[in-house]
């Protein structure tokens, strides 16, 4: 099922005795465009301080029904987890060190968007046996998804609008389309793109570049909400973008 980045904001988090808090933001890598941790506020007798939890570590999810997600954590341990900054980029470092502690497998390393997996549920069953050390310096790609919202759009070098919201499938926890307000720049409504289309990131012009061309993005079909987003309008969605590109 698809869902909402901006609707995970403020989704209670409860351990196996207790709720921890309240999702704060998420962070998403951006060479395969998947979710890597939810940034969780702990309440104040958990320790009143914002900790990482991994997809892995989720047992189910429904922030629109429900409004809540579960985990399969104890409130002890999500308190005595390691310390982050979640104001600056987590390093692969960091990533080992909050492994090391929740008794993680490492996500990278394979060719699949978990390891050699599609689904955080499939590699969270394999023993986690991760490496006392990296081998060698990895490069960042996690990104802040309260700090990309908003970021400027552009496709071939024009500038078409602004990111309002990812679509992530709940299964993968796979961004599979970013949700593009195009209103105030070439006249438009909110469209979708695949992420695969994203060419560049630049973080200190705040902007996306899209390797698409502008009508592309211009004549896409209207993204309404997520009820609209049919296995009929993602058909009619590729078929536009085959379309436009060829």
């Amino acid at each position: 099922m698809f869902r909402s980045v901006k609707d995970l904001r403020h989704t209670a988090v409860n351990a196996t005795d207790g709720r921890i808090g309240f999702v704060e933001q998420a962070f998403f890598d951006d060479e395969k465009w998947t979710i890597r941790y939810l940034v969780v506020d702990t309440d104040q007798d958990s320790g009143d301080r914002q900790v990482l939890i991994s997809p892995m570590a989720v047992t189910s999810s429904d922030p629109e029904a429900t409004g809540t997600i579960n985990v399969r954590l104890t409130r002890r341990q999500v308190a005595d987890s390691p310390d982050i900054d979640t104001e600056q980029p987590v390093s692969r470092q960091k990533e080992l060190e909050h492994n090391r502690y929740f008794v993680l497998p490492m996500y990278w390393g394979g060719t699949g968007l978990w390891g050699s997996h599609g689904m955080p549920a499939e590699l969270a069953m394999l023993p986690a046996e991760p490496p006392t050390a990296l081998q060698e310096p990895a490069d960042l790609h996690l990104r802040s998804s309260r700090e990309v919202i908003g970021y400027r759009v552009r496709a071939n070098g024009v500038r078409i609008g602004h990111i309002e919201d990812f679509l992530y499938d709940d299964a993968s926890w796979r961004i599979r389309y970013i949700e593009v307000d195009t209103r105030n720049w070439i006249g438009g409504r909110h469209v979708l793109v695949p992420p695969k289309w994203a060419q560049s990131v630049s973080w200190d012009q705040r902007s996306i570049l899209f390797d698409l061309p502008v009508e592309a993005v211009r004549t896409a079909p209207e993204y309404l909400s997520p009820q609209n987003l049919t296995p009929e309008f993602e058909k009619r969605m590729r078929s536009h973008y085959a379309r436009v590109i060829e």
